[in-house]
């Protein structure tokens, strides 16, 4: 099998890419921008996200709440509450999206819908979205659709992406600098308490 023979030499090449570092979380370089924007960073966001999700339910954890961090992680919204949504280990997890200064400039491919089709979901289903698949930002919204609470992690996030967390009507709370972390944990606390 030609194709067997192609996955398995780009997934030992991936393996031989991996580092460990001090808390045994491990890296995967091909995550790893250092300066460098992907022309396939939305794909990779995809394969991230399931990665992620797979892993999980492998080591048969139940998270009651899901904090997701960065553009990398802006598919994970979509993936528990349609694809994985009927998963024992995700039925009743809520998902909180922290939002930050997106740092991609690319636009999102018009072929984005198809990385979402998978298992139950079709593309389809991934162009039914009242959501436009356009820009960088557009990648934070549709994030914030899935999503049952947001934080506003950075001052430079964009105002239209803010606005829309508001238009959601989500629990939204704004990280603030001055504040002491417990202050700041306390805000999040109440967002988790609203879901």
């Amino acid at each position: 099998f030609h194709i067997f023979d192609l996955v398995f030499k780009n997934y030992d090449a991936l393996n031989a890419s991996v580092q460990e570092n001090v808390s045994a979380i491990r890296v995967v370089k091909s995550f790893v921008r250092e300066g460098i924007e992907y022309t396939d960073n939305y794909e990779r966001a995809v394969f991230y996200g399931r990665s992620v999700l797979e892993t999980v339910k492998k080591l048969r954890w139940y998270p009651d709440v899901v904090v997701c961090q960065g553009w990398i992680s802006s598919i994970i919204p979509f993936l528990i509450k349609t694809i994985y949504k009927d998963e024992i280990a995700f039925a009743n997890s809520k998902v909180i999206t922290s939002l930050y200064k997106i740092d991609i400039t690319k636009p999102m491919p018009e072929r984005f819908p198809n990385f979402l089709a998978f298992r139950n979901v079709s593309v389809d289903d991934a162009n039914s979205y009242p959501l436009q698949y356009k820009k960088p930002t557009d990648l934070q919204k549709f994030a914030l659709y899935f999503s049952d609470g947001a934080v506003v992690a950075d001052s430079d996030v964009d105002t239209e992406v803010v606005d829309y967390a508001t238009e959601r009507q989500m629990p939204v709370v704004h990280y603030d600098k001055q504040a002491s972390d417990k202050d700041n944990a306390m805000q999040l606390n109440s967002i988790i308490l609203q879901l």
